[in-house]
């Protein structure tokens, strides 16, 4: 399952092999923000970590883009959220 235990689990990825972000999801329905909005059971959010602060590098969005690419495909997940 996408959190093996808990409400939520961070990830380390890798750009060419190196580690270069850190992400956390979590369910919706155990954090604050599920308060502020009609929270449904397959909602899930995430916070993202980049660590390169190269402004050469366009990791931002393939990063960003490539979790929720992976997130979306996991069958539990029917919304994202966040917040900004």
């Amino acid at each position: 399952t996408l959190l093996a235990e808990g409400i939520s689990h961070s990830y380390i990825g890798e750009v060419n092999g190196e580690a270069t972000f850190n992400f956390e999801v979590y369910w919706a329905t155990s954090d604050m923000l599920g308060d502020y909005y009609d929270v449904l059971p397959s909602d899930y959010g995430t916070h993202l970590f980049i660590a390169p602060t190269d402004k050469q590098k366009k990791f931002p969005s393939l990063i960003t883009r490539s979790i929720v690419e992976w997130l979306f495909m996991q069958p539990e997940v029917g919304r994202l959220v966040g917040e900004g």
